[in-house]
């Protein structure tokens, strides 16, 4: 007998608080609307994404620690860019920007710019300084150009960015392809990426660094074309 009455108080003991279950979640849907819901899911979801990066980020100063401050290819750079090249020292290379900067023609259609040849790794941030001290003949019909928007890049509050010379364009591509570093750069056959190296008065050196392109090598384009920056800078 007391063991049916013990049973009979759990029973409904059980169909309590599964009844007070109910009304707590019944009231905390009508406190927070579906919007509010969904909101707060994707605020959660970008805080986990950030937290993902920044604990792979740690583990990657982690181990630079335990290579004595060395930088790699594929760390991430001072600035928080992707890292694509370092020089014997392993202390100094450049990074790249880890987003576009946007797109825009070369500009100085027509105009022959001095000191803007340069194709070697490091001669991107002189190419970058000839190019917007020939202002205003350089300005493009939209106003703005590839060297300007490289310069004008900024993040984690970096500055010192500039448009990557020809050779630079292709190390960057083809870094951090190998290395499935690619965030940001496109894959589409139809985009390619200024280099701050001119070709001639009307054209300049460009690159299309995307996994299904047949094209590994520069090429020339019209500097009134448009196409994708991508900014680098030195550290």
């Amino acid at each position: 007998m007391i063991f049916k009455k013990t049973k009979q108080y759990t029973l409904i003991t059980n169909i309590f608080i599964f009844g007070i279950g109910i009304l707590l979640s019944s009231k905390a849907l009508a406190i927070y609307p579906l919007e509010d819901r969904i909101d707060r899911n994707k605020r959660n979801i970008a805080k986990n994404s950030a937290n993902k990066k920044n604990n792979a980020n740690t583990v990657t100063n982690l181990h630079r620690s335990l290579r004595n401050g060395y930088y790699e290819v594929g760390d991430p750079g001072p600035a928080g860019g992707f890292v694509f090249y370092v020089n014997v020292s392993g202390l100094h290379g450049l990074e790249a920007a880890p987003s576009d900067a946007g797109s825009a023609e070369w500009g100085c259609f027509s105009e022959r710019v001095n000191g803007a040849h340069g194709i070697s790794v490091y001669s991107g941030e002189l190419n970058t300084k000839s190019i917007l001290s020939n202002k205003p003949e350089c300005r493009s019909s939209h106003g703005r150009t590839a060297a300007s928007l490289a310069s004008n890049y900024e993040y984690n509050g970096f500055s010192d960015w500039f448009l990557p010379s020809r050779d630079t364009l292709m190390l960057m591509s083809k870094t951090l392809k190998d290395t499935h570093f690619s965030n940001g750069l496109s894959s589409s056959p139809t985009f390619s990426y200024w280099s701050s190296t001119e070709a001639t008065n009307n054209r300049a050196w460009a690159s299309t660094p995307s996994y299904n392109h047949p094209i590994t090598s520069p090429f020339i384009q019209y500097k009134n074309q448009s196409h994708l920056v991508r900014a680098v800078r030195a550290f």
